[in-house]
């Protein structure tokens, strides 16, 4: 029985072209209104769950893909945003957890607001893990 902490979820701008919506909007409205909707529910459908001691990453809506992984703690978390990701508050967050692999979240929405979560699940003792 998990009970969730935090979800993360990507931002609709993240893959949103402007180029391909304004070309699709010159065809007519109804196609660029269809980008859009399409952008912002495949957006909606990816998120990262974050647990005691688990993290699970979903994405898609026809196939779907759910990955499930050990999250015993943060050693480090930095985000780094483009001028157009602070416009439209998205970003990349950079992840350095306990054990053997880091994780990297592209495009994701209120980067700052998981930035300051995972700050609370920093590992203070580095010693202790490395040690025991």
């Amino acid at each position: 029985n998990m009970n969730r902490e935090y979800s993360a979820r990507k931002s609709a701008m993240a893959d949103f072209k402007f180029g391909k919506f304004f070309l699709l909007t010159l065809l007519g409205v109804i196609p660029g209104i269809i980008y859009a909707l399409c952008k912002f529910i495949v957006a909606k459908n990816d998120t990262i769950e974050f647990y005691n001691n688990a993290y699970v990453k979903r994405n898609g809506i026809f196939n779907t893909t759910s990955e499930e992984c050990m999250f015993d703690g943060v050693l480090y978390v930095s985000t780094k945003q483009s001028f157009k990701e602070k416009i439209f508050n998205y970003g990349t967050v950079f992840i350095d957890v306990v054990g053997e692999h880091d994780i990297t979240l592209n495009g994701i929405k209120n980067p700052k607001k998981l930035c300051n979560y995972l700050k609370t699940r920093t590992i203070k003792n580095v010693n202790h893990i490395v040690t025991n």
